[in-house]
């Protein structure tokens, strides 16, 4: 099936916002907005005419390289610039930027001044004004990021399932998943036992992904794709149960378990543990610097933190 423009448009978007964040040049940011623009307003199916690379360098804002690239996601249906780029920021500055009042530059502003990382981050800073102290982050601007992140948690509490009829879902469901990983955990509130469970948050280990990945949104249940990355997939169940899925490295599962099961203060309150020891604390281990001091197992997180 062909790629569609769309899709093509998204992903050089995504690019130029994880540029964006990273603070590359300008020029070259804008260069991927620009291409993207210019595949989303072409009618006809941007694949047939990536078979001429000649033909994709005609339209504005397409050179050489960017031409490249379409070819490339046109072909593979991805682009390997963008994992790379993925594999450099934290999933969780990611959630940041798609908060409405935010975007990849007011997140750059964030992470450089603040540290923040994630949304338990950026709320903590904002109980503690320190936001509102920012250039660029007037009242209203605060006052529109506290309303947004309090919809976002909002989210937690709707459309709930109980704890058992969570656990039949989530049991048939690893059940399947473990033919083709080599381990498997249910994290977040199903893990920690709540009495209702408003999702499944779904980690394991392999060495083949991408296999993994196609044979997770092919599971008879799903009744919608949301996303599907190399490592990471959402799709919605029959039940109406959203299922978030990620494969991680085996070296940092202690350290993604941790943070995919605790609850938002449970994991803040480990982040401050971590800083008065002159630590950090991420879903990706515990660093001393950019040293990885402990990842591989939760029990290694909590003795390092005492």
């Amino acid at each position: 099936m062909p790629v569609s423009n769309k899709t093509i448009a998204r992903i050089l978007n995504e690019v130029a916002d994880l540029l964006d964040i990273k603070g590359a040049n300008e020029f070259r940011v804008r260069s991927y907005r620009e291409a993207a623009q210019t595949i989303s307003g072409i009618s006809e199916n941007i694949t047939k005419l990536a078979e001429n690379k000649e033909e994709l360098k005609s339209f504005p804002g397409i050179g050489d390289s960017m031409a490249g690239k379409i070819v490339e996601i046109a072909e593979t249906g991805k682009l390997s610039q963008l994992k790379k780029l993925r594999k450099k920021i934290p999933e969780s500055l990611l959630e940041v930027m798609n908060l409405g009042q935010m975007g990849p530059r007011r997140t750059k502003i964030l992470y450089d001044n603040l540290n923040i990382e994630s949304i338990d981050d950026l709320k903590e800073a904002l109980d503690e004004g320190k936001v509102k102290k920012i250039k660029g982050f007037g009242k209203k601007s605060v006052e529109n990021l506290i309303k947004e992140i309090e919809e976002y948690e909002k989210k937690d509490d709707l459309d709930r399932f109980r704890l058992a009829d969570a656990e039949e879902i989530g049991k048939a469901l690893t059940d399947y998943l473990i033919r083709e990983i080599d381990s498997v955990t249910i994290a977040g509130s199903y893990r920690r036992k709540k009495e209702t469970v408003g999702d499944l948050d779904i980690l394991g280990t392999s060495k083949d992904p991408e296999k993994v990945i196609k044979h997770f949104v092919n599971y008879e249940d799903v009744s919608g794709v949301l996303s599907k990355g190399d490592t990471r997939s959402s799709v919605i169940l029959e039940s109406g149960i959203h299922v978030d899925f990620r494969i991680v490295k085996k070296k940092s599962f202690g350290s993604a378990l941790l943070y995919f099961t605790g609850s938002k203060s449970h994991t803040i309150a480990l982040r401050k543990i971590g800083q008065g020891k002159g630590y950090k604390v991420n879903e990706y281990g515990i660093f001393k610097g950019k040293k990885k001091m402990v990842s591989e197992t939760e029990k290694a997180m909590y003795d390092k933190l005492g």
